[in-house]
């Protein structure tokens, strides 16, 4: 049996249950069109026409979605999107067509506002949704948000478990607080946090020993310097931060 055989009679069998059985004509009609991947306008048709049989189903919506993605019918792909939230149902299917909504706002339509606001619509069915939460962060701080950034690397921080990653995360936001946005208490206070989170952190140490030397707060800098100095395995770096210490003007 050829594809457009296949097709027919699934159309056939959609015909025969579209009054009785709408959602199930539906799937009929879709799997319809993909027994004809090689034709875009008639798949298109089909999958209209299947909308068309049960337009309340979030799974047949979600379905007719998927297949213009596919097909690259992207203002298709996002109004189906708006029609799947006014939709309702599973949280998680909202919030992943939320993600590929921004995604192709972003790089398809070159469209930065519509895809920060399709994240904070993922971000507000889901608070901890770490893909979200990157994205946006990193959105932000590609449109000069800084602030903004700044708030979604907090939120990100307390959406994932490594220490590691929270004070890589933490040390992220300090330094956009510190040099773009000229706010040195606030990122002296999220410094810290990284190191707490990650004891280990040199560069967020060195961090801290840069901002305090700035400040002339000797008592920290050099406490700043031994937990440099302890931190090193290398011998003759560890001794240059002990010189440091008990050479500057702290000692």
């Amino acid at each position: 049996m050829s594809a457009e055989e296949e097709s027919a009679f699934y159309n056939r069998e959609a015909d025969a249950m579209s009054a009785t059985r709408p959602e199930r004509a539906g799937l009929m009609r879709n799997a319809a069109a993909k027994m004809l991947a090689g034709d875009v306008a008639q798949v298109s048709a089909e999958l209209e026409r299947a909308l068309k049989l049960c337009p309340g189903s979030p799974r047949i919506v979600l379905l007719v979605r998927d297949a213009m993605a596919q097909l690259g019918a992207f203002d298709r792909v996002l109004e189906l999107t708006d029609e799947l939230l006014d939709l309702g149902g599973d949280g998680r299917t909202r919030v992943s067509a939320l993600l590929e909504a921004a995604i192709i706002k972003k790089y398809r339509k070159s469209d930065v506002t519509g895809a920060l606001a399709c994240l904070d619509r993922a971000i507000d069915l889901d608070a901890g949704q770490v893909a979200a939460l990157v994205l946006r962060a990193g959105l932000q701080m590609e449109e000069g948000l800084h602030l903004e950034s700044v708030e979604s690397l907090e939120q990100l921080v307390e959406s994932i478990n490594d220490p590691r990653e929270r004070g890589l995360l933490l040390m992220t936001a300090g330094t956009l607080l510190e040099f773009r946005l000229d706010n040195g208490p606030r990122a002296e206070g999220l410094y810290k946090r990284a190191v707490e989170y990650d004891p280990d952190n040199v560069f967020c140490l060195l961090a801290l020993r840069d901002l305090h030397y700035r400040q002339g707060n000797w008592t920290e800098l050099c406490e700043d310097l031994e937990r440099i100095a302890a931190a090193q395995d290398e011998p003759t770096v560890k001794a240059r931060y002990l010189c440091l210490l008990y050479t500057s003007d702290a000692a």
